[in-house]
């Protein structure tokens, strides 16, 4: 496909710029995101060292020595802004749990000595919870707690901006294509000028110049170099022209009838000769 000097302009302003936006739609996106899920997660570190502090030992055994801590509002409610509390031992049967779970259970996974952050799901509810490893006095883990909060505003604020940036995107580029074909079209349009000028000059009309633009730039000392050009070959030209006329070519004297130029030179020698006698008679 071949594309005009305009066009191609156009669309290499095109790509680099879809590179350039999409590495910034990227990156605000991943601020967004990772600003929204830090938060989050802050609230369940928060959340973990409350429930910690309410968890006793006896012996091997784990209870729960402040149960108002897992009696707040927020652990009974379900639709506001809920916050789910779950502990399981080492073969994940559920020891305590938040009386919002009800019938659910917060996903885990045994055996993890880390710290872990996921996104989950209750039901159709989306959550964000953390998992950490419950360890005795003894430095023995002995389970896990699971902190679970709601993350509906912050998927909704991440897919409103997902769906935002994605519209945005093509009709940028193509309001950018658009502004930057007609900018090309006005950068160009002396280039243009200089060729329909220079489409004029004949074979032998190398007198004519090229019209300079009014600005000083490279198309400007593209027409001089032109104009300088053509100047010299006029120079050529009219050289040879003069020549031409001085010393005529073979295939002109070869054109002449035999003998002319030698019969007028002895017709000037007799002239002079007759105009001689006759001035001494």
């Amino acid at each position: 496909m071949k594309l005009s000097f305009r066009n191609r302009i156009a669309w290499f302003s095109a790509f680099a710029a879809a590179l350039t936006i999409g590495l910034v739609f990227l990156a605000l996106y991943g601020v967004v995101f990772w600003t929204a899920y830090r938060h989050l997660d802050s609230d369940i570190i928060q959340e973990k060292r409350e429930v910690m502090r309410s968890i006793q030992w006896k012996n091997d055994s784990l209870h729960i020595s402040d149960m108002k801590e897992w009696e707040e509002e927020e652990h009974r409610e379900i639709e506001v802004n809920p916050t789910f509390l779950q502990v399981v031992d080492l073969d994940g049967r559920v020891l305590f749990r938040s009386a919002n779970l009800q019938l659910d259970t917060l996903h885990h996974q045994p055996f993890h000595l880390s710290n872990q952050y996921v996104n989950s799901l209750i039901g159709v509810k989306r959550i964000r919870q953390g998992q950490f490893p419950v360890i005795n006095p003894a430095g023995v883990m002995m389970g896990q707690l699971i902190v679970g909060i709601s993350r509906e505003e912050s998927a909704i604020i991440l897919d409103n901006l997902r769906q935002v940036l994605l519209v945005s995107f093509p009709l940028m580029l193509l309001i950018l294509f658009i502004a930057t074909s007609i900018a090309a079209a006005k950068g160009i349009a002396p280039v243009q000028h200089l060729i329909h000028s220079a489409q004029t000059i004949g074979d032998a009309d190398f007198h004519s110049r090229l019209p300079l633009p009014e600005n000083q730039d490279e198309l400007y000392q593209l027409a001089m170099t032109i104009n300088a050009l053509l100047h010299r070959i006029d120079q050529v030209s009219s050289g040879r022209n003069s020549s031409h006329q001085m010393h005529p070519t073979r295939s002109e004297r070869l054109s002449r009838p035999y003998g002319a130029p030698w019969r007028s030179s002895f017709e000037n020698r007799g002239n002079k000769n007759i105009t001689k006698r006759k001035s001494r008679e």
